[in-house]
């Protein structure tokens, strides 16, 4: 088992190889991270022949997993995007009580400019909140803001 709170001795158990590189697998999928060629060399080093011991792989696995209980929670976040000629993106989640989307807004002058569904929105206020947040997560919002920026420039 992956401990889910913070780690005052070893954790106990044994997993082989195989075991270990699959939890740790599952635990990196579960929380959204894309692995690339040397992110998976190095979970391969971390967990095949020899690999680390059960305990130390755990302790990372439950590091990823509690980062991710804590970006769960978050309602904004403030992206630098120094593809986009340093523009910050703020993302947004909808107030619980009127749903569970997400808006990407590229501050500025007057509220500054969201990106939608439909596009660029240069007047926020205006926008109803179906419309502002109409994403269904945090990384959808940043990936098409991003493509947007990217398509502009």
């Amino acid at each position: 088992m992956i401990p889910t709170g913070p780690i005052e001795t070893e954790p106990p158990g044994y997993r082989t190889n195989s075991e270990q590189h699959t939890a740790l697998l599952d635990t990196l999928h579960t929380a959204g991270v894309e692995l690339g060629d040397y992110d998976q060399r190095i979970v391969d080093w971390l967990t095949l022949s020899p690999g680390w011991e059960w305990a130390t792989v755990a302790t990372i696995a439950s590091w990823v997993k509690r980062a991710g209980t804590l970006a769960e929670s978050a309602t904004e976040y403030r992206v630098a995007l120094p593809e986009g000629g340093g523009t910050n993106l703020i993302v947004r989640r909808q107030g619980a009580m009127f749903g569970s989307g997400w808006s990407a807004v590229v501050p500025g002058y007057g509220g500054g400019r969201a990106w939608t569904t439909e596009g660029w929105q240069e007047s926020i206020s205006a926008l109803s909140a179906d419309r502002l947040f109409c994403w269904p997560d945090a990384p959808t919002a940043v990936t098409e803001t991003r493509r947007a920026l990217a398509d502009t420039e």
